[in-house]
Formats: C-alpha cells, sequence, structure tokens
C-alpha cells in the first residue's frame, strides 16, 4: 500500500489528481516506489512531487525521446542524445532555482528521465563519465533516475528508508503541500488526514491495466506513420552515443 498526501481546495475537481495517481503508477512499474513508500504533493503545482521511497527526495519526472546522456552539476541536470550535446545543445531537465519550495541542504532533488529505450541511460558530471548503478546516479544535491517499466529493465529490491528520511520526507512533503498557501501551513499539517488516500495493490493493478490499454492504443496509431518513414531516405538515424 502507497500513502498520497494531496493537497486540494473544496473546488478542485477529483480528475485533477490523475495525472499524479498516473505517475505514481509509472514509478511503481519501474520499481522506484513500492509497499509503503509516500508521496506528497500540491495539485496546484504540477509534475512536482515529494517521495519517501528507499530515500527522501523531491521528484519530477521529464520525457526525453532517447535514454541519453544525463549532466549532473550541483544545481542541474540536463539531457543530450550525446555527452557533447549536454553542453552544445543541451535539453534543461531541472534546476534547483526552479523548484516551488527552496532547497535545502539536506535535500536530494530527482529527475525521472521517462522514456521507452532499451538503452541504458548515461551519466557525466565532474568532467568525465560516472557509472549509472540500478538506473541511478547522483551528484548531491542531484540526483538523475532512467524511468523504465520493469519488464524493460530489471529492478533490483527498493530498500528500507532511513528514520532520518522518514522524519525529513514528513516535513519536506508538508512544505510542497504548503507552497502556494504558506500561511496554511499548520492547519494542513494538523488536518493531514483529511488530504491523505492510499493506494492498494487492486488500484495499482486497475491503473496498469488502463494504461496498458491506453499504451496499445497509441501503438495502433502512431506504427503506421513509424513504418512510413523507414522509407524515407531523407532522414538519417539521430547520433549515435559517443565517448567523451
Amino acid at each position: 500500500m502507497i500513502t498520497l498526501h494531496m493537497f486540494a481546495r473544496r473546488d478542485t475537481p477529483s480528475l485533477a489528481g490523475a495525472a499524479v495517481t498516473q505517475q505514481i503508477t509509472e514509478l511503481i512499474e519501474a520499481g522506484f516506489l513500492g509497499a509503503g513508500s509516500r508521496v506528497w504533493c500540491n495539485l496546484e503545482i504540477p509534475n512536482a512531487m515529494w517521495v519517501l521511497s528507499d530515500c527522501s527526495t523531491f521528484l519530477r519526472i521529464v520525457d526525453v525521446p532517447t535514454a541519453g546522456w544525463v549532466r549532473l552539476t550541483h544545481s542541474s541536470a540536463v539531457w543530450g542524445r550525446t555527452a557533447a550535446a549536454t553542453t552544445q545543445a543541451p535539453h534543461h531537465l531541472l534546476n534547483t532555482a526552479d523548484l516551488p519550495i527552496p532547497v535545502q541542504p539536506r535535500d536530494l532533488v530527482t529527475v525521472a528521465l521517462r522514456n521507452a529505450d532499451a538503452r541504458l541511460m548515461r551519466a557525466i558530471f565532474d568532467g568525465c563519465p560516472q557509472p549509472v548503478e540500478n538506473l541511478t546516479v547522483e551528484n548531491r544535491p542531484m540526483r538523475a533516475i532512467d524511468l523504465k517499466p520493469c519488464e524493460l529493465v530489471p529492478h533490483p529490491r527498493l530498500r528500507e528508508p532511513s528514520e532520518y528520511d522518514r522524519h525529513y520526507a514528513a516535513v519536506r512533503g508538508l512544505d510542497l503541500m504548503a507552497a502556494t498557501e504558506p500561511a496554511l501551513h499548520l492547519q494542513i499539517c494538523e488536518n493531514l488526514d483529511a488530504f491523505t488516500s492510499v493506494i492498494r495493490p487492486e488500484d495499482y493493478e486497475r491503473m496498469r491495466s488502463a494504461r496498458q490499454r491506453s499504451a496499445q492504443a497509441s501503438e495502433r496509431i502512431v506504427d503506421p506513420i513509424m513504418q512510413s518513414v523507414q522509407e524515407l531516405d531523407f532522414l538519417e538515424p539521430a547520433a549515435a552515443d559517443i565517448e567523451v
């Protein structure tokens, strides 16, 4: 069971939370959330959540066309098809200055690179390639994860978070929930049960099945295009990965 804490107003439509639950489904599929995990979010801040799984972290999911390369600094994460592209033509994924809550010294900031590439993400920082272990690379406070479903790439079992991470996530999760209404921080904390729900295994299975049906429908629409472009001589494949 996964616990979800979600800030919403009385006039917020229930369907406004669909994007969050869909992202949670993907994180479960990819093995980054599991039984006992907790998620905090604010429906007035799209695509932002605080997560407690094996650790406590702010998390944002970003779509990239291929696994490619990610370059981490101490304040940003950028993506490119090649290592050189992360500096010459980078796709900016996340910068700590853009977070909805100010970064604290002990924060971990995670960007999840969502892609359907069978190849693995590669990483670079401090001027040289870095190992990506268990689809994760970290250069604190920044971390990147290669968000692929378990069917494509096996994932290790999540470790138990530390007691410190449990307490820290509870504090920072509330900070995110109250980010758009700082004056209500105490009231949100005192009434947290009203903003809390759970995702049970049967809920996850229903959401996963719906996502699979949507993906299959999308493939039926897109496949004819993908087949046609194979015949177009003027379209070259994207540049291959290169070493630094």
